[in-house]
């Protein structure tokens, strides 16, 4: 079934049009990602379909009484309310119907049971229970706390109010308004900006298991390969539609690039032979040759011009060395740091061989940052020393670009720090970076992130270092940039230590992940996959009990007995808790029929006990079910 339907879609602004002939059908169900440069329109195609912005020409179209949700790029919510109660409005009409319940309850104790009116208004009451057990209201709560946990809020911030939050907290909020108000088509423009990758692979399972249709804008190539079935590339004024995920779009697209290139190349060899030919029939300058040329003429006008494939440029980069470090790199001995009274992380410990490459994962706030320029010297440990192997030289990229000096311009920000280089030649470099012209004459500060991050690249690859400390290096970037990044990193030949929340990226270039959590900082071999392998599975690696004591392999053997004693606890009360709930469900049943049983209606004083206890048994089941749902969500 045809949920969404774009056709002959077009959007200008002042003239200049942003893109037209958008045409796109979407199934009920289907996840599609969409992609594109910055700028190519992908945000205000969202709003058009969302209704927020009205297309130029063309037509929207989806079937009657389709709902629609959107979370935009930067969700603007804001209240002076809880996170819960902000959440509870989506339910208001669901909590509307549970207070007419209750009148009509208060109202049904007053009847004389013995009188139509009773029986009437008892019918009415059953189906109004009906419908609101059919819409979940004795859930509701349940949910709202289950996505809340889901996305990373703890149990006492339920009642933070909204307006303490912070911009990524208020992301979340916006987030699981939008999961929990389950629209039939969910528009989600980056909604993985700035959410830990627990949280992301939370988002990725509960939208896998959505019944509903999502559109997502996205730079997570990662989420994109987890969530798509589909995927849209807006470029260059239109849209291309591909089957598959992330990387099958990918694949495709470099094919296709292929092809298309080919087909350039020989309709331009085509067009340059009849341009000869022309130009030679006009050099006669006889009427039946000047026939011939414009016979001629009027075959090349009739051909169709194949557009180029490259008509986005992109970066060029390489990562050279200048020299070869020695075998070590780095010594890493009991590192320890604390900010106030919370410990980041203590006594870690590494050493770093020539050509590794290790990516640094953890949440938001943990240390990772901290943890790079404690390597590189910008931050001083609290306790343990950073020593390098020999002729080690360290490059730094920093993700908060602070390192630019924000009132010089592009070109002197590069050529304060290479003195050496020819203004001719860093120019040049520039152009590769696509900073064409005068473009090198603008100041850092009126730049866009992602142009600073091209600066920041171009320093980085002039240096020619050994050993790469990369603070997030593919923020800011495009999808095209990533690629041309995790193409020259492939290819560079010295050490490579990133700090990074891509996915994507990681599962590209890293041969060792360690992952930083509660202070701990633990390694694992491997790419991102089977890092998630590994915890996901539970299992160690042999290597991390060789050389233990006696003493510790005890300590981990009771540590594990303390966590198999807690699940299975926590399994037993899961089955005590089905039992109730199966035997409250059963009792409720029973009252319910009660309740609509002649005898007890036409008896006042029966059916208000009769009701109490009801009313009592469907408290005590919504609490045992919220109870239930998230001991099953932990």
């Amino acid at each position: 079934m045809t949920i969404l339907q774009l056709n002959a879609i077009k959007k200008e602004f002042a003239d200049e049009i942003l893109f037209e002939n958008i045409d796109l059908r979407v199934e009920k169900g289907a996840k599609i990602g969409f992609v594109g440069v910055n700028g190519s329109g992908k945000t205000t195609l969202f709003k058009i379909i969302a209704g927020v912005t009205e297309q130029t020409t063309g037509n929207v179209t989806f079937p009657n009484g389709t709902t629609i949700g959107y979370l935009e790029q930067h969700p603007l919510i804001d209240s002076d309310e809880s996170i819960m109660d902000t959440l509870l409005h989506v339910f208001d009409d669901l909590i509307e119907l549970e207070n007419k319940l209750r009148l009509q309850e208060e109202k049904i104790t007053v009847i004389p049971t013995a009188s139509p009116e009773y029986e009437k208004e008892m019918s009415l009451y059953g189906d109004m229970l009906d419908k609101f057990d059919d819409r979940g209201g004795y859930r509701y709560k349940s949910d709202i706390k289950g996505v809340l946990k889901g996305l990373g809020f703890e149990v006492e911030e339920f009642d933070k109010e909204v307006s303490e939050c912070s911009g990524g907290q208020r992301t979340r909020i916006a987030i699981a308004r939008i999961l929990l108000e389950k629209p039939d088509i969910m528009l989600l423009d980056e909604p993985t900006n700035h959410l830990d990758l627990k949280v992301v692979r939370w988002l990725e399972n509960h939208l896998n298991n959505y019944d509903g249709t999502v559109l997502v804008i996205s730079h997570d190539r990662y989420f994109l390969d987890n969530v798509c079935d589909g995927i849209a590339e807006m470029e260059n004024g239109g849209l291309l539609y591909f089957d598959g995920n992330y990387s099958e779009y990918y694949e495709k697209k470099v094919k296709l690039n292929e092809m298309i290139e080919k087909q350039y190349n020989l309709q331009q060899r085509e067009i340059k032979r009849l341009q000869g030919i022309i130009d030679t029939f006009k050099s006669y300058n006889r009427e039946k040759s000047i026939k011939q040329a414009r016979s001629r003429e009027k075959q090349l006008n009739k051909i169709k011009l194949v557009t180029s494939p490259f008509r986005n440029e992109t970066i060029r980069m390489a990562f050279e060395i200048d020299r070869e470090s020695g075998n070590d790199v780095i010594f890493a001995d009991d590192i320890s740091k604390t900010f106030g009274t919370r410990t980041l992380f203590e006594n870690f410990s590494m050493h770093v061989i020539k050509g590794d490459r290790i990516a640094i994962i953890g949440d938001n706030g943990c240390g990772k940052s901290t943890l790079l320029k404690i390597i590189k010297g910008i931050v001083q440990p609290d306790t343990g020393e950073i020593r390098f192997g020999s002729r080690v030289s360290v490059g730094y990229y920093d993700q908060s670009i602070g390192t630019l000096n924000q009132s010089k311009t592009i070109l002197d920000e590069i050529y304060d720090d290479f003195p050496e280089l020819e203004i001719t030649y860093i120019r040049k470099i520039a152009g590769v970076f696509l900073f064409k012209g005068d473009d090198v004459f603008k100041t850092i500060d009126s730049l866009s992130g992602g142009e600073k991050a091209r600066v920041m690249l171009i320093k980085l690859m002039l240096n020619h270092d050994n050993l790469l400390l990369l603070d997030e290096p593919t923020n800011h970037l495009d999808m095209a940039s990533k690629e041309i990044l995790e193409a020259a990193l492939d290819d560079y030949e010295g050490t490579l230590i990133a700090v990074s929340h891509d996915r994507y990226f990681i599962n590209r270039f890293a041969e060792h992940v360690y992952a930083m959590e509660n202070g701990v900082i633990t390694k694992y071999i491997g790419n991102y996959d089977d890092y998630i392998e590994k915890i996901t599975d539970q299992e160690e690696e042999d290597e991390e009990s060789q050389g233990l004591t006696k003493t510790a392999l005890q300590k981990i053997a009771k540590k594990e007995k303390e966590n198999q004693n807690k699940i299975k606890e926590q399994k037993n009360k899961i089955k005590e808790l089905e039992k109730q709930i199966d035997e409250l469900e059963s009792k409720k049943q029973q009252l319910e029929a009660r309740l609509a049983d002649e005898e007890v209606y036409s008896n006042s004083d029966l059916a208000r006990s009769v009701n109490t206890e009801y009313e009592s048994t469907v408290k005590l089941l919504e609490e045992i079910s919220e109870e239930w749902l998230l001991l099953t969500s932990e």
